[in-house]
Parts: structure tokens; sequence; C-alpha cells
């Protein structure tokens, strides 16, 4: 499966493991990608087809959702969705909200449970990048070299993942970590960058953008203002450098939260 949205044949994916569901293949052909979502899915989010279909594949696995009816995944959300997401971070000690990131607790915790490949750490893969390391201590996802092979066959159904003391996130999984102080590193393909985060150098800049979507731009303000508090505390304890005006390090780290 290809990492970036721009190679996604369009629906390809969806249609892809519904066939694998129905021929019961779904690991053996697509347990490497399952995790691995674009966007959110669930409650008020984008639901792109091809993630929807892989977060159904996999509440099938545990349980939380059935697919009988539709003779497996069709990558369309529904409400039946959302319940099965609130019931697997129920049973599972997650923040229940019906939503799933890419990249945090709850799409981790699927495939752990289901037996799916780990979903990409970007934040590896870009390190490994700049280090030339990718192939040598990651895979092209940025996954610890082994990690990312999908468990044969289907798990079984309706298992929990975790005890019952593991810590309920927040915003599922999204937390402020204790950073560590930043050793030097090689510089970073301003392309690759742009590619990593579907960002485009020569599109809208923030005032255009803002009068397009005055709510996304005020909640942009909020962000911002969150993200100096937090660049301006680690560089107050010595973890980012104190560089006066413009100061790359900062500002990527900034734009990074």
């Amino acid at each position: 499966m290809p990492f970036f949205k721009e190679d996604f044949d369009e629906n390809g994916a969806a249609e892809g493991i519904r066939t694998a569901w129905q021929k019961n293949r779904l690991m053996e052909d697509m347990g490497e990608d399952l995790a691995d979502l674009r966007y959110g899915v669930g409650k008020n989010l984008d639901n792109e087809r091809d993630d929807v279909a892989k977060v159904e594949s996999m509440l099938a696995l545990t349980g939380d959702l059935d697919v009988d009816e539709t003779e497996g995944p069709t990558g369309w959300s529904m409400f039946t969705l959302d319940q099965g997401i609130e019931e697997f971070q129920k049973k599972n000690k997650l923040q229940v909200d019906g939503r799933i990131w890419p990249e945090r607790e709850t799409i981790t915790a699927l495939a752990k449970a289901t037996g799916a490949a780990p979903p990409p750490d970007l934040e590896a893969l870009i390190v490994a990048e700049a280090k030339g390391e990718v192939g040598k201590t990651v895979d092209a996802k940025g996954r610890p070299l082994g990690s990312g092979k999908a468990a044969p066959g289907q798990a079984q159904a309706g298992v929990p993942v975790g005890g019952n003391n593991q810590r309920v996130p927040d915003n599922d999984g999204m937390q402020i970590a204790q950073a560590k102080p930043l050793s030097p590193q090689p510089d970073v393909d301003a392309k690759v960058m742009y590619r990593k985060f579907n960002f485009d150098p020569s599109g809208n800049g923030q005032a255009s953008q803002a009068l397009l979507n005055p709510l996304d731009a005020t909640a942009a303000l909020g962000a911002r203002s969150e993200a100096y508090a937090a660049t301006k505390l680690l560089k107050n304890n010595g973890t980012l450098p104190k560089g006066a005006g413009h100061n790359d390090t900062e500002d990527a780290f900034r734009h990074a939260i």
C-alpha cells in the first residue's frame, strides 16, 4: 500500500479490504496497512472511505462492529461505526469519544488487538530520513524494522487490550510528553517535509485562508497561543535553544505542535 494520499487510487484500499475480507484473507493481504490512516475516523471527522474501511475491518475482528449484513467492510461511515469505536474504547479503558486519529492510542490498540501491523510513526520517519537510516533502523513508514508485519490469521473477536489499570489518555493519546534536549541533526530536505505534511508552499497564506474559513482561523489562533506557550516553557528550561528573532528549531517545534 502506498503511504501518501496522492499515491492512492480513489477508493482502492476500501475495495481491496472488502475483497480480502470476503475471501477470508484480510491479514494476509491487507494486514500491514490496516492501521495506516490518513485522516480521522468517527464522529464529525473526515471519514475518508479507505480509512473507514480499515477501521471497520478491525472493529469487526474485535467483535465491536457487525459487517455481516453488508457482506464485509464498505468504507461508508454510519452511526454503527461510531458506536463500534466507542465500544472498543470503553472496554480497552481509552477515552470514549467515538473518534480514531492516525498514529494515536485507539488505532494503536486496534492494531494490537487484531494482529495488524502497528501504525506508521511519522516523527521517527522524518528523523530517520534526516540521518539516512530508513531501511536500516526503521521501515518506510517509520516503524522499527521487523515490526511492520501483520500477525498471521485473524484475531479472536472481543479480546480487550491492556489491563484494568491502563491509564486513560486525553484526546486519543495526544499528550505533551517531557521533551528531551535536542541534539544537532542533519538538515531535512524541504520537499520531503512538505510531502509528509501535505503542505503546499505556494498555497494560500494565513490571511487569505482565514477569510475563507473564519471558524478554523479562530481555532488556529487558540492553537497558536498554546504552541507559543509550550515553546516558551521549553526554552526557559533549556530544552530548546534561546534564539533571538527567527529560530529554525523553535519554529519547527511550534509548527509541529
